[in-house]
């Protein structure tokens, strides 16, 4: 049987640059990531965005439209990605949780190895800067 497994991640902009994170702990440690969560029972995905950007970055963020919604099948999981875009946010975005942060031009997302469930938004982000 498949478990579902709902993550939110946001495309956090500061003059056209979106910041990205690189993972710390051992589980996938090293690649990068748009930062976000896992959707806690009850929160609607803006909600779920709002907390974990302020648990990982401590910023307070308004949250905008969705982006990107991708699907990665790893094992007896289901991936499902929602990624949604910052309208704006406060605060300097700060390494609570990751090894380091980035801020990168979406052309150059495409040399750093991000996870998979990540990947379609890197393609999506970079065909759209060309």
């Amino acid at each position: 049987m498949i478990r579902k497994i709902n993550v939110i991640a946001g495309l956090v902009w500061l003059d056209g640059r979106v910041l990205i994170g690189q993972r710390a702990e051992e589980k996938h440690g090293g690649l990068w990531e748009f930062p976000g969560g896992k959707l806690e029972k009850g929160e609607t995905p803006r909600l779920c965005l709002q907390r974990e950007l302020k648990e990982e970055l401590g910023i307070n963020a308004e949250i905008g439209e969705l982006f990107l919604e991708s699907n990665w099948l790893v094992g007896d999981k289901e991936i499902v990605l929602k990624t949604y875009q910052v309208k704006s946010f406060t605060g300097d975005p700060t390494t609570l949780v990751h090894r380091e942060l980035s801020w990168r031009k979406p052309v150059e997302l495409q040399k750093e190895f991000f996870l998979p469930a990540d990947r379609p938004v890197v393609e999506k982000l970079s065909s759209l800067s060309d």
